[in-house]
């Protein structure tokens, strides 16, 4: 019986394509992950809602981009809106306190302040829910886009750094 021997550039193909393959998906996760935040949904029916007089609102500046943030009366945390345009001068100028809001939030505390969805003073909605979504969309695909985009050119670079190391083959014609 005979056997056949596995050599060290057997193996070492073997390994090559295994951490092409693990890095493909990795780079699929990514996209996949970051495209998901693109579909952002929040059901405002299952949100956290808290009613309450503003007690404060400012501005919070932290390095490059700030975010507006304000505390009502009933709650021993805060709210914080976040937008990328670093323009919140209609919240400013219409939540000051004194004025009674409602705010639909996420559940989760973040250095004392929760996510605001949506905060509507009266009838009147100042900050919504598509407001918030349409960030993460963006975010989401600013993310995923590139990083997916910038694995799949180290992947091709990776292959064809390895073809150009791979030895010709004569071809002898008998």
């Amino acid at each position: 019986m005979k056997y056949k021997l596995i050599t060290m550039s057997k193996i070492s193909n073997l390994l090559y394509y295994l951490k092409i393959f693990f890095v493909l998906l990795v780079t699929f996760a990514v996209f996949i992950i970051s495209w998901g935040m693109a579909f952002t949904n929040i059901n405002l029916k299952t949100s956290p809602k808290s009613t309450g007089i503003i007690t404060t609102a400012s501005i919070k500046a932290d390095g490059k981009s700030g975010a507006f943030v304000f505390t009502i009366n009933n709650n021993p945390f805060g709210y914080w809106i976040y937008r990328a345009s670093g323009d919140y001068t209609n919240l400013f100028n219409t939540l000051k306190p004194g004025n009674e809001v409602t705010i639909i939030h996420s559940d989760i505390d973040s250095h004392g302040l929760h996510i605001v969805y949506q905060v509507q003073k009266g009838d009147v909605i100042l900050y919504s829910k598509q407001e918030y979504e349409g960030k993460e969309k963006l975010a989401g695909r600013f993310i995923g886009l590139p990083a997916s985009v910038l694995m799949l050119a180290a992947i091709i670079r990776d292959i064809k750094k390895r073809i150009k190391k791979m030895k010709p083959i004569d071809i002898v014609e008998s």
